[in-house]
């Protein structure tokens, strides 16, 4: 058997007869078991006559594991070589937010897992799937945080203290801190960790702007989505661009990022909170209450919580 990957593009659409998606879940990978099997699998099935294949992932996401908010991306395509028969596939990565009541289907259970589950049951071939999504999702593509950064950062570099809560160097500094600490613990996670870089630079927009720090979580949206049509509009025709599912993700987390003491089944939410407790710590700001509550659990995920304080 040989399994291997192409680039999108290279195969026909017609030659495409699955559709592969590796999804992660508050930090999870999600694994499926069919009802009249007792290994694991990644979700995924086969394309219905006249369906587009992204379509084909979306349905059989929902289908085998419930999810019913998520994002889903296309990665590459593969082929399959066995007993002298190709087949072709396409490889999706998808980040889930929701996960709702199992359908009436022939998956019998749904699982999350840290890595790949023992007893797979296509041992020669989604291993590999699952190895290439995580090479993927180790790629720096970063082009859309590094355009919204320089344009944040044009801004605030005019700035004054002047009737300002907190000094406008304050904010740059934890903006730049608070996105690197982002990227390390959505890489933790399983999250996609530029669109929670994203989120960290962006989380304190409304103090910048308004000069407060009072009600900054609540006052933020309407600067996000500033920011965020600027940036779609001067990049128009270079095939990158925030949608309207990442920018309400992000608007999402920011505007419910204060209330360290509330916990929530939103990946985001929750990154958000712990990467805002985590970073006022590392900066030598007094941290207490439900802001260390946060800061100890993610030194303990990250395997350094002896160095806590």
């Amino acid at each position: 058997m040989k399994v291997d990957f192409l680039e999108i593009g290279k195969v026909e659409d017609k030659e495409l007869e699955f559709a592969v998606i590796c999804a992660s879940f508050q930090g999870k990978w999600i694994y499926v078991k069919h009802k009249q099997r007792d290994t694991w699998e990644i979700p995924g099935g086969r394309r219905e006559i006249g369906e587009d294949i992204t379509v084909t992932a979306n349905r059989e996401l929902y289908e085998e594991t419930g999810a019913i908010e998520f994002t889903v991306e296309p990665v590459c395509d593969y082929f399959v070589i066995k007993n002298e028969e190709k087949s072709y596939g396409r490889l999706f990565y998808a980040i889930v937010t929701k996960l709702g009541e199992l359908p009436n289907s022939e998956i019998g259970e749904v699982k999350l897992f840290d890595d790949l589950p023992k007893e797979m049951t296509y041992p020669e071939i989604q291993p590999i799937l699952f190895e290439r999504i995580l090479k993927e999702a180790k790629a720096m593509n970063v082009d859309r945080l590094n355009i919204i950064l320089e344009m944040l950062f044009q801004e605030m570099n005019g700035l004054t203290d002047e009737d300002r809560d907190l000094p406008i160097l304050w904010n740059v500094m934890h903006m730049y801190s608070s996105l690197q600490i982002a990227k390390l613990l959505a890489m933790r996670r399983g999250i996609n960790f530029e669109l929670a870089a994203i989120t960290a630079a962006l989380h304190d927009i409304a103090v910048i702007k308004t000069k407060k720090t009072k009600n900054h979580a609540e006052n933020a949206e309407k600067y996000i989505r500033e920011v965020i049509t600027s940036f779609n509009e001067s990049n128009k025709g270079k095939m990158i661009f925030i949608n309207q599912e990442e920018e309400d993700m992000i608007i999402r987390a920011v505007i419910n990022h204060s209330n360290k003491g509330e916990y929530s089944n939103d990946s985001f939410i929750e990154l958000l909170k712990d990467v805002d407790s985590l970073d006022r710590y590392l900066h030598g700001v007094k941290t207490d209450g439900e802001y260390l509550v946060r800061c100890k659990k993610t030194l303990r995920e990250l395997g350094i919580a002896e160095f806590m304080i």
